[in-house]
């Protein structure tokens, strides 16, 4: 879902949230290590911006289970439709309890991150402490998508409801567009020396 301006951090890349950061508090996708049979679930929902931008925010809709109370949200490149590189990682604590809303976690990046036009990324989260379960809530404005979740064996396409979430962004001129500006100032340089007695 793209939308216009957002004066606070920028231009919307993405955005899934309904009013007032609004998600869903009772459905979700879990990410988790356990000492059972089940495992560890990492899970992935990816976007693809329709510009060139350079990274400015990221808000998710993260709870808290049970364990240890973290996250670690990682965005990463695309490889063959799945999560890639790491492009950079952030460590969460103390998230709001499952079942509450709507408290969100902003993500700022620590050194500048262009994202570029139609390349797919994604936002990936993992618990980071074993026994710890985590929940991604869903958005609640029916906006579906491609998400993957990792049990330990490889990505593989999970569910369709995007978790909760938005990426924002300032836009880069393209490279066309500096070029145009930079001859036309070339111009006329050239033409007050030309004009000049």
């Amino acid at each position: 879902m793209l939308l216009a301006e957002n004066a606070g951090a920028g231009t919307i890349i993405f955005n899934d949230f309904g009013p007032s950061n609004a998600y869903s508090s009772t459905t979700g996708w879990s990410f988790f290590q356990t000492s059972g049979p089940s495992g560890n679930a990492t899970m992935a929902n990816q976007f693809t911006p329709s510009g060139t931008y350079q990274l400015s925010q990221i808000d998710l809709a993260l709870l808290f289970v049970s364990g240890t109370n973290a996250a670690t949200v990682t965005l990463n490149s695309n490889t063959s439709g799945s999560p890639g590189a790491v492009l950079a990682t952030w460590n969460l604590s103390g998230l709001p309890a499952n079942q509450t809303c709507c408290t969100v976690q902003t993500l700022l990046p620590v050194s500048p991150l262009v994202l570029s036009s139609g390349t797919p990324y994604w936002i990936v989260v993992s618990e980071p402490f074993p026994n710890s379960i985590g929940y991604w809530a869903v958005n609640t404005t029916g906006v579906t998508g491609i998400a993957e979740s990792n049990t330990g064996s490889g990505w593989f396409s999970c569910c369709s409801s995007l978790g909760a979430f938005d990426v924002q962004g300032n836009a880069v001129p393209e490279p066309a567009t500096v070029t145009t500006g930079g001859l036309a100032l070339l111009f006329i340089i050239v033409r007050k020396r030309l004009l000049r007695p």
